[in-house]
């Protein structure tokens, strides 16, 4: 079986992009248990993610 995919709240997205700006990518990945990718990928999304409620957990915006 392969691993439990894993979400982080906005929260800890904001907490991993502020220990990566600080440290690196790679370090801020390792710290906080996920890969490198993702924490590109919330750097990214740093605006977005400090307008949306800090215990959101996804973006979804209102549906059609």
């Amino acid at each position: 079986m392969g691993k439990v995919r894993a979400s982080y709240t906005a929260k800890e997205k904001l907490a991993a992009i502020s220990y990566a700006e600080a440290h690196g990518n790679r370090a801020a990945g390792r710290e906080f248990g996920c890969n490198e990718a993702c924490v590109r990928l919330w750097r990214k999304q740093k605006p977005s993610l400090l307008c949306q409620k800090k215990n959101q957990r996804g973006e979804r915006g209102q549906s059609a």
